[in-house]
C-alpha cells in the first residue's frame, strides 16, 4: 500500500504542476496579447494619421519623389508598347510612390 500511496502521491503532484503550467502559459498568451494590441495601437495611430511637411527642405524631397515617379511612368508610357503589362507596371510605380511618401511622412524624415 505504501508504493499505491506514492505513486498517488506523485501522480496529485505532476496533476498540479501540470495545471500550474497551464495557468502559466494561459497568463504568457494573455501578456503576448496585449503587448501586441499596444504595439499594433501605436503603429496604426501613426499610419492612419496625416503628418504635414515640417520644412520647405521636406516638401522639396516629396516635390522630387513626385516628379521622379512621374518621370519614370511618362519614359515607360513613351517606350513600351501598349499592353496591360505596362498598366501594372504604372500601377505599381505609382504604389510605390505613395508608400516612398509614407516612409517620409511616418518616420519622421
Amino acid at each position: 500500500m505504501d508504493n499505491d500511496a506514492a505513486f498517488n502521491s506523485q501522480e496529485v503532484a505532476f496533476d498540479q504542476m501540470e495545471e500550474d503550467f497551464k495557468e502559466v502559459l494561459k497568463e504568457m498568451e494573455e501578456d503576448i496579447k496585449k503587448n501586441y494590441q499596444n504595439e499594433m495601437k501605436a503603429i496604426i495611430e501613426n499610419n492612419f494619421t496625416y503628418h504635414p511637411p515640417t520644412t520647405e527642405e521636406i516638401v522639396k524631397v516629396y516635390e522630387d519623389i513626385r516628379s521622379n515617379f512621374k518621370n519614370l511612368a511618362k519614359f515607360l508610357v513613351e517606350t513600351l508598347p501598349i499592353c496591360a503589362e505596362v498598366e501594372k507596371a504604372l500601377s505599381r510605380l505609382e504604389e510605390a510612390m505613395f508608400w516612398s511618401n509614407a516612409a517620409m511622412a511616418r518616420n519622421k524624415v
